[in-house]
């Protein structure tokens, strides 16, 4: 899906993380997840290089401290599955995204 594509379907940064909340709530924890528009959209994380063809699986974890579900990816050439941020990814796409906001919260 191209970025004029995924923006369409999205809409916007509000309605996008509405539509991507609603795709992973379907899902239980541990279970892979099989949505090509989930693996477009991670192109756009803001600080790491995925590319959809180099990831195994995607797959629902739930992440402390707040013990919510998170959506992970394993890249083919790594023994770990790693955390990912598909608000930041949606950010990014619809150009909202601030590194300098994200430090301030921390």
């Amino acid at each position: 899906m191209d970025n004029v594509l995924l923006k369409k379907t999205l809409k916007n940064v509000s309605n996008g993380t509405k539509y991507i909340t609603d795709i992973i709530k379907k899902y239980n924890a541990d279970e892979r997840v099989d949505n090509n528009e989930l693996l477009d959209l991670l192109q756009y994380h803001p600080t790491k290089k995925i590319i959809p063809v180099n990831i195994d699986y995607l797959i629902i974890r739930i992440r402390p401290p707040f013990n919510k579900p998170a959506l992970f990816f394993k890249h083919r050439d790594c023994e770990i599955e790693d955390d990912i941020s598909y608000v930041s990814c949606i950010k990014n796409l619809f150009g909202k995204y601030s590194e300098k906001k994200i430090k301030k919260k921390i």
